[in-house]
């Protein structure tokens, strides 16, 4: 408790000793909750503000966002809006997790739950996008605090079969659909064909995503080696450039300085070992 309290820098009293294992002091948790961590504000009367969490793709109910009801409430037949895509639809399905996907018949401000929003092209339901209803969303502010995250590690992938271009291309529409931070652009290399440059946050997360590709949709890929984001700083004239890929560096004469990234981290490990 006292290393705990160290490192997390809180006061002992505060840290609940359980164990959910042999349900020990599960109570304690549920108290916690009640105490600590205010409840949800927001308005059933204003006009609706859902954020979009999470989503998944379903074959007859198209992408599934997961969302929190922050505004206003939602039911099935609403039109509703993604306010970053500007895509309208009409609200199949509202319900909530219990934990499988529950229908209901409307989500209200506070709660969690999920909107079948019966739109196939997954790029309109983006995980940190709003959701308004029509026509009032198109006044409405985007929810704040909400940033995409910054890929690290750059790879590029080509499928074996050219005639599998397109089938590489709806998997990755379809993994990105609740994985927010893979991000890819298409690219075409003289030898290889097309293909897709793909940014991820580090080499773990390029490994589950190539895998999934591999497991889920049958391909067979050719994956060129991974690479960071250099920023490169030209002499004339003299400005700054991040490149992902070794062949948009600048002539060697251009170039002033390379940086590269570094990380700043803290490693903790067990007395006996420092």
């Amino acid at each position: 408790v006292q290393e705990i309290s160290q490192l997390l820098k809180i006061n002992q009293e505060e840290i609940l000793k359980i164990s959910a294992k042999q349900g020990i002091n599960i109570e304690k948790v549920f108290e916690a909750i009640i105490k600590r961590i205010p409840s949800p504000t927001g308005s059933p009367e204003s006009p609706l503000r859902a954020l979009i969490f999470d989503s998944h793709y379903d074959s007859y109910k198209g992408a599934i966002a997961y969302v929190r009801i922050v505004d206003g409430q939602i039911k099935r037949g609403d039109k509703i809006m993604m306010l970053a895509s500007d895509a309208q639809v009409e609200a199949i399905e509202a319900g909530i997790f219990k934990p499988h996907l529950t229908k209901i018949d409307y989500l209200k401000a506070g709660e969690i739950g999920y909107l079948a929003t019966g739109l196939k092209d997954v790029s309109q339901c983006r995980v940190g996008d709003t959701i308004g209803t029509v026509p009032e969303g198109q006044s409405l502010k985007a929810l704040p605090g909400y940033q995409e995250p910054e890929p690290m590690v750059f790879a590029s992938f080509y499928p074996v079969e050219a005639d599998d271009y397109d089938l590489l291309k709806d998997g990755l529409a379809k993994l990105k659909l609740n994985d927010a931070s893979l991000q890819y652009e298409p690219e075409f290399v003289q030898g290889l064909g097309r293909g897709f440059r793909g940014g991820f946050l580090g080499m773990l997360h390029l490994e589950i995503v190539l895998e999934r590709l591999k497991r889920e949709y049958g391909l067979s890929l050719v994956v060129t080696s991974p690479s960071v984001n250099y920023q490169v700083i030209t002499k004339s004239p003299e400005e700054k450039r991040f490149i992902s890929s070794p062949a948009d560096f600048p002539e060697i004469n251009k170039i002033k300085a390379i940086e590269e990234p570094w990380l700043s981290l803290e490693i903790i490990t067990p007395r006996a070992n420092s």
